[in-house]
């Protein structure tokens, strides 16, 4: 169950148009988001169309820093044993 703090931060909404185009299989959509959220806090470097999400959904900026946002998405997503 998502909680309703990452909702604030990325709108199911938000995600599901950020995502209308995209395919990564079975892997969950917050799934993508939360794995490419924390390649950037890792310093690796994401795939193309995972990158443009992160971004788009304002949790990334300069392809290598996550904003405020990003920062808390990324850690509300492993507090709260989200996976």
């Amino acid at each position: 169950m998502i909680s309703e703090e990452l909702k604030l931060l990325a709108s199911d909404r938000a995600v599901e148009k950020v995502f209308a185009h995209a395919d990564f299989g079975s892997r969950e959509n917050r799934n993508v988001i939360k794995f490419a959220l924390l390649k950037v806090a890792s310093g690796y470097a994401n795939g193309y169309t995972a990158q443009c999400i992160i971004e788009r959904l304002g949790l990334c900026e300069n392809d290598k820093e996550l904003t405020i946002n990003g920062k808390e998405y990324l850690w509300l997503s492993f507090e709260n044993g989200y996976s």
